[in-house]
């Protein structure tokens, strides 16, 4: 019964894994292909708001709280597909799992560009939003499944990359549709076409693979947390206290506490993000042959030192976007772990520790705010050194349990 959507064939398991003999080489490739693919599509989607927010708001008449709900809409959807991931992988396979939700991201968009009332817009980003979330999860798995043991962490670094290529592709599409039309509607039409295209593309691609992608269970089965599973939830929250911490307050930082022009200081932010970028592209070349968890921890070693330096001199602030490249490999290099620590079994409750990561994403930015508000930006700011101490202390806990087992 497992994965006979995907076609028919003899099966053998590896890792407990059912992979059907054949074009087992060619369907791994078209497989892969497909999840960097619908990762792609959550990076332009989830950045692509943020550039039609200013024309929203003009057009319908309401103020930048619209911005602040969108943004908080959005982090709600997205929780909501991550976790809502636990009890579809029950009836669905990965791979179908997967084309639901480049699905339900290409509908969100879909309403994005009709919508006339806040109301719909809200709704859309909802969707949008856990689109994303089940994309996420279900496009990591899919490597997982697909890709060969060994090669887990390199995979998932060059899955990574695809997500941050469409965050740069996003906005600049955005640009160029509003050089053609001045309606924002428009972004999002010609956006929908796209990602329609790549839900058949995704579907296609599924179809045509021999790799089942169906998760066992039983039925009373449940998530079993020994110490390493916490462990690297906690790299995931911790990762994204420092990435979402340098991505909010980076231009604030810039401007007051280093004295930088908006010019410069946005363009630090844009640095931070193609770094990010291009290391995870790089990271995929070399994480499995250091090792992941040798290569988390030198990197967060590094970055350890690098937001330490910069608090405690601004003058070395162009080392703060240059930390995108240092923290690139981090998520997933850790979500490879996770998913070996995990079992075949486990992999479905995947979506419950990057929920935990989502967290993460909202706390590093609001205790650097509060801690802000009541001393100074800079020492808010320094926070993120204590971030990097606590990502580290990890790392140190899981490699002596590692060696204990």
């Amino acid at each position: 019964m497992a994965g006979t959507w995907l076609g028919k064939g003899s099966e053998k398991k590896v890792d407990g894994v059912g992979i059907k003999t054949g074009k087992q080489i060619s369907s791994s490739a078209v497989m892969l292909a497909v999840a960097s693919l619908a990762f792609f599509f959550m990076g332009f989607s989830d950045v692509l708001k943020g550039s039609a927010v200013a024309e929203m708001v003009g057009t319908l008449g309401v103020d930048y709280a619209l911005g602040g709900s969108i943004l908080g809409i959005t982090y709600f959807g997205f929780f909501a597909g991550t976790l809502s991931s636990v009890s579809l992988l029950k009836r669905f396979a990965v791979a179908r799992l997967l084309v639901i939700a480049v699905a339900t991201t290409a509908l969100g968009v879909i309403l994005f560009g009709f919508a006339n009332h806040v109301s719909v817009i809200l709704f859309a980003t909802f969707l949008t939003g856990g689109g994303c979330g089940l994309i996420d999860v279900s496009a990591n798995l899919t490597v997982r499944l697909a890709a060969r043991p060994e090669q887990v962490g390199r995979e998932l670094n060059r899955l990574a990359f695809f997500h941050g290529f469409g965050s740069i592709v996003s906005p600049l599409f955005a640009a160029m549709v509003l050089n053609l039309y001045s309606d924002w509607h428009m972004i999002y039409r010609v956006a929908a076409i796209l990602l329609v295209a790549a839900t058949f593309a995704v579907s296609k691609g599924v179809s045509s693979s021999n790799i089942s992608t169906r998760i066992p269970y039983e039925k009373d089965d449940r998530l079993v947390l020994n110490l390493q599973v916490v462990l690297l939830g906690g790299f995931l929250f911790w990762y994204m206290t420092l990435e979402t911490g340098i991505a909010g307050w980076l231009v604030a930082y810039a401007r007051q506490a280093v004295g930088l022009s908006d010019r410069v200081a946005t363009s630090y932010l844009s640095l931070f993000f193609i770094m990010l970028t291009i290391g995870r592209f790089l990271g995929s070349w070399y994480v499995d042959k250091v090792g992941l968890l040798r290569t988390i921890v030198i990197h967060v070693v590094a970055l350890l030192v690098i937001t330490t330096v910069s608090a405690l001199f601004p003058r070395a602030h162009i080392l703060l976007p240059l930390s995108g490249f240092l923290m690139a490999p981090l998520f997933p290099t850790t979500v490879a772990l996770l998913v070996n620590e995990l079992g075949t079994v486990g992999l479905r409750t995947t979506g419950i520790f990057f929920s935990i990561a989502g967290l993460g994403g909202l706390f590093g930015p609001w205790i650097i705010g509060m801690v802000s508000r009541a001393f100074s930006l800079r020492f808010g700011f320094g926070l993120l050194a204590i971030f990097a101490t606590c990502f580290l202390c990890l790392t140190l806990i899981y490699r002596v349990k590692r060696k204990v087992v």
